[in-house]
Protein backbone atom coordinates (compact mmCIF):
# COMPACT_ATOMS: atom_id res chain seq x y z
CA UNK A 1 0.00 0.00 0.00
CA UNK A 2 2.96 2.32 0.56
CA UNK A 3 3.65 2.40 -3.17
CA UNK A 4 0.17 3.66 -4.12
CA UNK A 5 1.09 7.38 -4.13
CA UNK A 6 3.93 6.69 -6.58
CA UNK A 7 1.70 4.60 -8.83
CA UNK A 8 -0.94 7.36 -8.80
CA UNK A 9 1.70 9.90 -9.85
CA UNK A 10 2.92 7.59 -12.62
CA UNK A 11 -0.65 7.28 -13.89
CA UNK A 12 -1.01 11.08 -13.94
CA UNK A 13 2.39 11.68 -15.56
CA UNK A 14 2.08 8.90 -18.15
CA UNK A 15 -1.60 8.44 -19.08
CA UNK A 16 -2.95 5.56 -21.15
CA UNK A 17 -3.21 7.97 -24.11
CA UNK A 18 0.61 8.00 -24.11
CA UNK A 19 0.73 4.21 -24.22
CA UNK A 20 1.48 3.50 -20.55
CA UNK A 21 -0.76 1.11 -18.66
CA UNK A 22 -0.40 0.42 -14.94
CA UNK A 23 -1.48 -3.04 -13.82
CA UNK A 24 -1.12 -4.06 -10.20
CA UNK A 25 -0.23 -7.66 -9.52
CA UNK A 26 -1.11 -8.80 -6.02
CA UNK A 27 1.01 -11.73 -4.84
CA UNK A 28 -0.08 -12.58 -1.33
CA UNK A 29 2.28 -13.00 1.59
CA UNK A 30 -0.33 -14.85 3.66
CA UNK A 31 -3.19 -17.24 2.71
CA UNK A 32 -5.97 -14.81 3.70
CA UNK A 33 -4.49 -12.23 1.31
CA UNK A 34 -5.28 -14.52 -1.65
CA UNK A 35 -9.03 -13.98 -1.28
CA UNK A 36 -10.30 -11.99 -4.28
CA UNK A 37 -13.11 -10.41 -2.23
CA UNK A 38 -10.55 -9.02 0.24
CA UNK A 39 -8.47 -7.62 -2.61
CA UNK A 40 -11.53 -6.07 -4.27
CA UNK A 41 -12.45 -4.46 -0.96
CA UNK A 42 -8.95 -3.01 -0.59
CA UNK A 43 -9.00 -1.69 -4.18
CA UNK A 44 -12.23 0.17 -3.42
CA UNK A 45 -11.12 1.33 0.04
CA UNK A 46 -7.88 2.84 -1.29
CA UNK A 47 -9.42 4.26 -4.47
CA UNK A 48 -7.15 2.26 -6.76
CA UNK A 49 -8.11 3.01 -10.35
CA UNK A 50 -5.74 0.73 -12.28
CA UNK A 51 -6.45 -2.95 -12.88
CA UNK A 52 -5.25 -5.36 -10.20
CA UNK A 53 -4.50 -9.02 -10.91
CA UNK A 54 -4.79 -11.54 -8.08
CA UNK A 55 -1.72 -13.74 -8.59
CA UNK A 56 -2.84 -16.42 -6.10
CA UNK A 57 -0.18 -18.93 -7.12
CA UNK A 58 2.58 -16.32 -7.54
CA UNK A 59 2.96 -17.38 -11.18
CA UNK A 60 3.88 -13.87 -12.37
CA UNK A 61 6.03 -13.41 -9.28
CA UNK A 62 8.16 -16.40 -10.33
CA UNK A 63 8.01 -15.78 -14.08
CA UNK A 64 9.34 -12.23 -13.68
CA UNK A 65 11.89 -13.19 -11.03
CA UNK A 66 10.41 -10.96 -8.33
CA UNK A 67 12.21 -11.30 -5.00
CA UNK A 68 10.57 -8.78 -2.67
CA UNK A 69 7.65 -6.44 -2.07
CA UNK A 70 7.16 -4.00 -3.62
CA UNK A 71 8.66 -4.36 -7.07
CA UNK A 72 7.78 -2.28 -10.11
CA UNK A 73 8.37 -4.04 -13.41
CA UNK A 74 8.50 -2.19 -16.71
CA UNK A 75 7.63 -4.35 -19.70
CA UNK A 76 7.93 -3.40 -23.34
CA UNK A 77 5.08 -3.69 -25.84
CA UNK A 78 6.30 -7.19 -26.66
CA UNK A 79 6.04 -8.23 -22.99
CA UNK A 80 9.80 -8.44 -22.46
CA UNK A 81 11.30 -7.13 -19.23
CA UNK A 82 12.87 -3.69 -19.72
CA UNK A 83 13.74 -2.90 -16.11
CA UNK A 84 12.54 -3.27 -12.56
CA UNK A 85 12.67 -1.20 -9.40
CA UNK A 86 12.87 -3.11 -6.15
CA UNK A 87 11.77 -1.85 -2.75
CA UNK A 88 10.33 1.45 -1.65
CA UNK A 89 11.05 3.89 -4.45
CA UNK A 90 9.53 7.15 -3.31
CA UNK A 91 10.09 8.45 -6.81
CA UNK A 92 7.65 11.32 -6.48
CA UNK A 93 8.56 12.66 -3.08
CA UNK A 94 6.85 10.18 -0.78
CA UNK A 95 8.25 10.45 2.76
CA UNK A 96 10.71 7.55 2.76
CA UNK A 97 14.05 9.24 3.26
CA UNK A 98 15.44 8.61 -0.23
CA UNK A 99 16.41 11.52 -2.48
CA UNK A 100 13.86 12.32 -5.16
CA UNK A 101 15.34 11.99 -8.64
CA UNK A 102 14.83 14.87 -11.07
CA UNK A 103 12.58 14.06 -14.01
CA UNK A 104 12.63 15.78 -17.37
Amino acid sequence: MHILPDLHELEKKYPVAQGVVIIGVHSAKFPNEKDTDNITSAVRRYGIEHAVVNDTKAALWHQLGIQCWPTIVILGPDGKLLTQFIGMLCIFGSPCGHPVPKTS
